[in-house]
């Protein structure tokens, strides 16, 4: 589904540290911004022609509250990165 080649999959160790079977990590190589979580997967959907309009759902603040806007090691009001 990946025909402009814009998704290198890797099993590098992850740059945040461990994370929980069936997380992602996404790294934008241009910024070297990582994300985690739904940011994740709507990063790589916008990446990817077939599956822009997920991405673009994933936007929706229903969606974001049905996901979940945890980030990857916060507990509370406390995050660690």
């Amino acid at each position: 589904m990946d025909w402009l080649d814009q998704v290198e999959l890797r099993t590098d160790p992850s740059p945040i540290g461990e994370v929980p079977a069936g997380e992602i990590v996404v790294v934008e190589n241009r910024t070297d911004r990582i994300f985690t979580g739904i940011y994740a997967t709507r990063k790589v959907c916008l990446q990817v022609p077939l599956l822009v309009p997920f991405g673009l759902l994933l936007y929706l603040p229903p969606v974001l509250k049905i996901a979940g806007r945890r980030k990857m090691g916060c507990n509370g009001d406390a995050c660690e990165i």
